[in-house]
């Protein structure tokens, strides 16, 4: 039995404002309420952080780095944490370690038995089953409908037979360098976010605990690489080799509708999909933003809400971990910024350059960029309208965080690579 350990979602639970009657100062009942709600997540946030940390500590005793996921790779454990598996959706390689006291090989058949218990079920399905250990076994001679396996290119039995039989046992050494790089990707990934999100405002309380916990896991690996070299663990890797277009291929039709429906460029969803989440529908970062375009439920969620959808409140995980509602709210947000929020740049070069930055960093750092660090969107867009494309461009380059800066070189060349490579 194999369940889903991730990153905690601290981020992700929203602290209510507490309105006090301006005549009598006191509260309503229904203030009371939202006091008595605020209480409960206040303690579900210390608990939850109090199991990461937990977990993560029976982790470190077991395999020295307790790898977790992140928005281009899924990690999970058994229930005994003997057995780990690690889909890597940037490199599309398959990873399953065993600590095994018998030294003996894994077979072709307890290796399509992993993948069947770690991965036929569907991505809300696995996110519901984070920190459970008595998750409930799945049939092996059938793949679930929207099973993640087929979010990976595994439609059927025997492509699952045909992909477990092309399983490799790595050396030691080849697993110790495979760990240390996912880890170290995934702890400068997100203090690169932290970083981001503190340029656009102070952290909060909860943020700056995670933000002491990636720190914790970082000296973790420093400290624990030795033990790496588990004399009695076995892995296996299977290398899916497959290209870029054949990855994006089972959510393509999706990202066509969408972007159809919202008037966006389907290569430029595309490029955000990949660049966000390299098509991995478990996507989830520390700031936290959800599934395959990483939406972020307070803001690019709360958006689409309010504008698109004219509804109250904000769109929550299980609902983001759905490919096609998750696909819907990416291209929905990226026709707010690009028609909404800065329509008024006019040459259309310059606002695709300002609306990748935006869906990355926010409007606020945009405007920041153009307006001597003062966020007036307004007058930010009156500079921008002065500027040529490419001088918009070097500015952004200039005057967003680093990660932005990568960020819109990654997605303009991914865009040119779909446009270049699809036959839509």
């Amino acid at each position: 039995m194999v369940t889903r350990i991730t990153f905690p979602s601290l981020f992700a639970v929203l602290l209510m404002s507490v309105p006090i009657n301006a005549a009598t100062g006191t509260t309503t009942s229904f203030d009371e309420f939202k006091l008595k709600q605020k209480a409960q997540y206040a303690q579900f946030k210390t608990d939850y952080l109090a199991k990461y940390e937990a977990f993560k500590a029976q982790l470190i005793d077991k395999w020295g780095v307790p790898e977790v996921s992140s928005k281009d790779t899924f990690v999970s454990y058994s229930a005994d944490g003997n057995a780990k598996l690690v889909v890597d959706f940037e490199k599309d390689i398959i990873e399953i370690s065993i600590i095994n006291d018998e030294i003996k090989a894994l077979n072709e058949q307890e290796i399509k038995a992993l993948l069947t218990q770690s991965l036929n079920r569907s991505p809300n399905q696995l996110a519901e089953l984070e920190f459970s250990l008595e998750a409930p076994k799945i049939e092996a001679d059938k793949l679930v409908e929207d099973s993640t396996l087929s979010k990976i290119g595994i439609e059927n039995l025997e492509q699952l037979h045909t992909i477990a039989s092309t399983a490799q046992e790595i050396m030691p050494s080849q697993y110790q360098v495979n760990v240390i790089e996912r880890t170290n990707k995934r702890i400068d990934n997100q203090l690169d976010e932290i970083a981001n999100l503190e340029s656009q405002k102070p952290l909060s309380d909860e943020q700056k605990q995670v933000k002491t916990s990636i720190i914790e896991d970082k000296k973790q690996l420093s400290i624990q690489r030795e033990k790496l070299l588990i004399a009695n663990t076995k892995t296996y890797q299977i290398n899916r080799n497959r290209s870029r277009i054949e990855r994006s291929a089972p959510f393509l039709t999706d990202i066509q509708e969408n972007a159809s429906e919202h008037g966006i460029d389907v290569n430029l969803v595309l490029a955000v999909t990949e660049t966000e989440s390299h098509f991995n529908p478990l996507a989830k970062s520390s700031i936290p933003a959800f599934g395959l375009m990483q939406i972020v439920p307070a803001t690019a969620g709360a958006d689409v809400n309010k504008f698109t959808l004219k509804k109250k409140g904000l769109p929550d995980a299980k609902t983001l971990y759905e490919s096609e509602q998750n696909l819907f709210y990416g291209a929905a947000y990226l026709n707010l910024l690009t028609q909404r929020f800065l329509n008024g740049i006019e040459n259309p070069t310059s606002r695709l350059y300002c609306t990748i930055a935006a869906y990355n960093t926010g409007i606020g750092n945009v405007s920041k960029a153009f307006n001597g660090g003062v966020n007036n969107r307004v007058k930010a867009i009156e500079q921008i309208n002065r500027l040529s494309h490419q001088e918009v461009f070097d500015t952004l380059q200039k005057r967003t965080p680093t990660e932005t800066q990568r960020y819109l070189q990654k997605v303009l060349a991914s865009k040119d690579y779909f446009a270049s490579n699809n036959r839509l």
